[in-house]
């Protein structure tokens, strides 16, 4: 899966409320996507759950380190393009070395 995306990395989005949330990797199953978005699109671009729930922090993640990527699949009732980590992603997969803010 990597191979298919180059160098490009994965992105998850993150609320005000979960930017701790995933500082250790998880195993729960999560939803990623190539694209970069600005804050007043990305909510509706990913359907994302929790309108009210402004994204202004994102983690990148590094696909090469990922095992169980299932997709590229089109957002349902959004515009963009997701990828499903199955199996959440390991410490060792983010690339930034804590939440990024958005401008």
């Amino acid at each position: 899966m990597a191979a298919e995306m180059g160098k490009r990395q994965l992105l998850h989005y993150l609320t005000m409320s979960n930017l701790d949330t995933y500082r250790y990797g998880t195993r729960r199953q999560i939803f990623v996507t190539p694209t970069p978005y600005p804050t007043d699109e990305v909510i509706r671009s990913l359907e994302l759950p929790g309108v009210a729930l402004a994204r202004k922090h994102l983690l990148i993640l590094e696909p090469l380190r990922l095992d169980d990527i299932a997709g590229p699949r089109h957002v349902d009732w959004g515009s963009g393009f997701e990828y499903i980590l199955l199996n959440g992603f390991p410490i060792e997969a983010i690339s930034s070395r804590w939440p990024l803010e958005l401008w």
